[in-house]
């Protein structure tokens, strides 16, 4: 009874040899052609992106230059325009084109180039203004707070995002700022003119436009202090922990009886924001030579509290990445001089620490600050957010032995077998490449159409807990309730809301999910439940599924937990305005999530 990993059915579907698909999906030519565009879309759109990576670059420099091959780039503009013109969901893609691509109104080049161009100006233009009247959750692109049911999804501030990316078209001359004024004064919807008149003080603080802005935005104090010495120091890092401490005594007062499950993340959320701003007196501090080196290390030497630690990972982590902007080597003697307090830090027992030393080697090492031989000292391995998934690179050793163990228990348990197929799921932050390894793992199984919800969901959640004991898992796996369906199988929609049973449009756990488990139950559960929804006509459904892909590709996940915590800026707005202190707008950010919406939010609809 051998059990294997066989990657996420999204990857699957692109790259599988036939093993674990039926003929009717991999044989089909329908389907073939559709991953030959998005392959070939993502190709090309990669080779533009490495064209503008260097500073001072532009599109209408490019093109004034002979250094390029001009039928890629004019393939990947038409390309482009039938994929946004594909479907509502495709046409969602604009809102994560990195911009340095979105050619500006009369951009010069050859008479292909101009041709393909302007006719995704047009597509752009008119799927953005469809998008402008679409509502969505500010916190998918800002800080991913969107309340719980229990507190009211009222709580959670709405917006039309598609609104702020005005600043880049009045920028491209896409629009004009007559046109926008005249849509302000059209559209009804208070939501809509809110995002729109917070794009144009956007706008405004960033020159675009001459000022529109009803009020001003300053700094902090805390940005122009400056520290000169070790009293100094202490006295802040104090300052910090105190602050920290309040903050955690202010969230217990506050949530304790109204909902405690936020606790841990409301106090994790502002002593994060309280930590990296007293993180960038230390580090610009460090950069002004205001602060030497040798006297924070003194500091730092000693200190032992979570707090003044954490503070110390990421006065270094900015230090070092802001000097890397115009001085590499003093970046990297930094790095170098601090590397045996990390390696010493990261033996401590606190999670938290091992976790913000994760994020700021892997920040360096993709910053080319440090090199493989340091990642290596602290056991860590490049991240790879769109790379193919294997089994190794989800799971330590010990790890994949204690999953092999409980499914094992499962094939072999006559009871456990009536109630659960020989597989499970592996999905979130594990499978998508930015999983810290201290993470717990996020397990999904299948319960057999014969049990009964109603009549056995306490038993089966019990017999959970003892089969999937581990550490990292506690028995706390989502179950996905099966129903036989005209020869196939379908997830049961059950009433309520219970956090651990999986509803049908979990679509990014049943194709995202990597498998482990019997081959022969990982194959019927591709033909017989993940098949159906390639086949499916209800396009309101698969629109719902489709979202679901993106949210958590990347919005909840990418966006808010995984690209910050090991990619270092690689620049975006500098505005306070939109959003814009989010990673949302960094170009790093938005060409990975280009890339990845095109390979991950797909289900391709197939004939019968």
């Amino acid at each position: 009874m051998d059990n294997i990993f066989i990657s996420p059915a999204s990857e699957s579907l692109f790259y599988d040899s036939g093993s674990i698909w039926p003929d009717e999906i991999t044989k089909s030519q329908e389907l073939k052609s559709m991953i030959v565009h998005r392959l070939r879309l993502v190709d090309n759109l990669d080779y533009l992106l490495n064209l503008l990576a260097g500073p001072g670059l532009s599109l209408g420099r490019l093109m004034g230059g002979f250094d390029y091959e001009l039928d890629r780039i004019v393939m990947l503009y038409n390309d482009l325009s039938v994929f946004i013109c594909e479907s509502e969901v495709n046409r969602r893609l604009i809102l994560y084109l990195p911009f340095e691509i979105i050619p500006e109104l009369g951009i010069v080049g050859a008479n292909s180039f101009k041709e393909a161009v302007t006719s995704f100006q047009i597509v752009y233009l008119e799927a953005w203004f469809k998008l402008l009247f679409k509502s969505e959750f500010r916190a998918n692109f800002s800080n991913g707070d969107i309340w719980e049911e229990e507190l009211g999804r009222g709580k959670s501030e709405m917006i039309c995002k598609a609104a702020h990316l005005i600043p880049m078209l009045l920028q491209k001359r896409l629009v004009s700022l007559v046109q926008i004024n005249d849509l302000l004064s059209e559209v009804s919807s208070p939501r809509l003119k809110g995002s729109i008149i917070e794009a144009l003080k956007a706008a405004a603080e960033l020159g675009i436009i001459s000022d529109h802005q009803s009020e001003s935005l300053t700094l902090s104090d805390l940005n122009y202090l400056l520290v000169d010495n070790q009293k100094d120091l202490f006295l802040l890092m104090a300052e910090a922990v105190e602050m920290c401490l309040k903050n955690k005594e202010d969230i217990v007062k506050r949530w304790s009886q109204i909902l405690p499950s936020r606790i841990v993340w409301e106090e994790e959320f502002n002593r994060q924001d309280i930590i990296k701003k007293y993180a960038a007196v230390i580090s610009n501090s460090l950069i002004s030579n205001s602060l030497s080196p040798a006297v924070f290390a003194k500091q730092i030497k000693n200190i032992s509290d979570l707090y003044s630690i954490l503070l110390a990972i990421y006065s270094l982590q900015l230090t070092v990445e802001k000097l890397d902007r115009y001085k590499q080597a003093r970046a990297s003697l930094i790095a170098d001089d601090f590397k045996f307090w990390l390696l010493r830090m990261q033996q401590t027992d606190s999670i938290e620490i091992k976790k913000a030393i994760e994020s700021t080697i892997l920040r360096w090492f993709n910053a080319d600050i440090i090199n493989t031989s340091y990642l290596l000292a602290f056991d860590l391995r490049p991240i790879n957010l769109d790379g193919v998934v294997s089994g190794d690179k989800i799971c330590s050793p010990l790890e994949i032995e204690e999953l092999n163990n409980s499914i094992t228990l499962i094939q072999k348990s006559p009871e456990l077998s009536a109630y659960f197929y020989p597989v499970v799921l592996i999905y979130g932050s594990r499978v998508k490449g930015y999983g810290s390894k201290y993470a717990d793992i996020d397990l999904a199984v299948f319960v057999r159409p014969e049990i009964d919800y109603n009549r056995q969901g306490e038993e089966v959640t019990s017999m959970l807990k003892q089969v999937f004991k581990q550490e990292k898992i506690e028995g706390k796996v989502l179950q996905f309730w099966l129903a036989d369906d005209d020869n196939h199988l379908a997830v049961k929609d059950i009433d309520g809301n219970h956090r651990f049973v999986a509803k049908n449009f979990y679509a990014h756990v049943l194709f995202d999910g990597a498998w482990f488990g019997s081959v022969d139950a990982i194959k019927e559960l591709h033909a017989k439940l993940l098949g159906p929804y390639l086949f499916f006509k209800d396009l309101e459904f698969m629109e719902i599924c489709l979202r679901e892909l993106e949210r958590y590709n990347l919005q909840y996940r990418l966006l808010h937990k995984g690209y910050a915590n090991f990619f270092p800026e690689q620049g975006g707005l500098n505005t306070k305005l939109i959003d814009a202190d989010s990673v949302f707008y960094d170009r790093g950010y938005r060409c990975l999530a280009s890339k990845i919406f095109i390979k991950k939010i797909f289900l391709p609809k197939l004939s019968i």
